[in-house]
């Protein structure tokens, strides 16, 4: 946040991004919020396993493997069992072929 503003960022499905946007831009002073800003250009790219608890460096892996090919994280999000980023969506089937390369290798 900056100030007294947070920033809150979440993902939707692209069929559904307007029309979120418009529910969100319709309860604006509801939320307490000043705008929305919206961006279709990006993918979401994650990995998934039970196993990514107790093996650690597995983020370390993957976000080694996306900045050896140049591409740019936008945005992070980990759970117990999944770590996802945002990237641009020009590099998404490059971003899953290297960090396919990097758990295989």
């Amino acid at each position: 946040g900056r100030g007294n503003t947070k920033d809150i960022s979440f993902t939707v499905p692209r069929g559904q991004m307007e029309q979120t946007k418009q529910i969100i831009e319709e309860n604006l002073d509801l939320l307490g919020a000043q705008g929305v800003r919206v961006s279709a250009d990006v993918s979401k790219v994650s990995i998934v396993g039970a196993g990514m608890q107790s093996n650690p460096g597995v983020a370390s892996k993957m976000f080694e493997a996306l900045y050896e090919a140049n591409i740019n994280i936008n945005m992070i999000s980990t759970s117990e069992i999944k770590i996802s980023v945002l990237i641009d969506e020009k590099d998404s089937t490059r971003a899953v072929n290297v960090i396919h390369e990097a758990f295989l290798a």
